[in-house]
């Protein structure tokens, strides 16, 4: 099924991204589109703009700390992931991100599409709790971060905000978020063969 006619912007900034989702209610940020798109198709949601995230550097990138803290940008690819040489140190998420889908999907999705989608069929939602993941989500309010255990509030649902429509008949449109989910953080101090990070971080 073809989508429907929809606005489409993308964004150089966090604050212009933030800008864009805020002046619209029906806006919707777009990561890598393998969950959104498709609930789109099916007319499961119905956004009246996209804001593409693709552009924003600063939403990027895998950082290991001197401390042994690992950050993932919430634009991150699972390709990406399964690649570093900084992931390596909690082993787990590559091997997870290696198990998702195949290799298309693996190149355009994100951690952070993965985590604000909050799909039940999700593999990271559950393995970022188990692991003790914070989330940290930006705003035009500011920043704040949120443990992963109380990120995850339902199906579809997030601390970040609605981000993608259940695929269901009756819900045209969910309620559209001016909130962005940044990279998460996986302290220190867990198991190496099972402790990870993942995106959710904003600054």
């Amino acid at each position: 099924m073809l989508l429907r006619e929809v606005e489409y912007a993308r964004p150089a900034s966090v604050q212009e991204a933030l800008r864009l989702l805020g002046a619209n209610d029906g806006a919707r940020a777009l990561a890598g589109g393998q969950t959104l798109i498709n609930v789109m198709k099916a007319r499961a949601a119905s956004p009246d703009v996209l804001i593409d995230l693709a552009d924003i550097g600063e939403l990027r990138g895998i950082e290991l700390g001197a401390d042994g803290t690992l950050e993932l940008g919430a634009m991150t690819t699972y390709t990406d992931i399964i690649n570093s040489a900084e992931a390596r140190a909690r082993p787990i998420l590559g091997e997870v991100c290696n198990q998702i889908a195949d290799v298309q999907v693996r190149n355009r999705g994100t951690i952070g599409g993965n985590v604000c989608s909050n799909d039940p069929t999700n593999h990271l939602p559950p393995l970022l709790v188990a692991i003790g993941a914070t989330m940290t989500i930006v705003g035009q309010g500011g920043e704040r971060s949120v443990p992963a255990a109380e990120f995850f509030l339902g199906v579809y649902m997030t601390a970040a905000g609605a981000t993608a429509s259940p695929p269901s008949r009756s819900a045209r449109r969910a309620p559209a978020s001016s909130t962005l989910q940044r990279h998460s953080t996986v302290e220190r101090g867990l198991d190496s063969q099972s402790a990870a990070s993942t995106p959710c971080r904003s600054s």
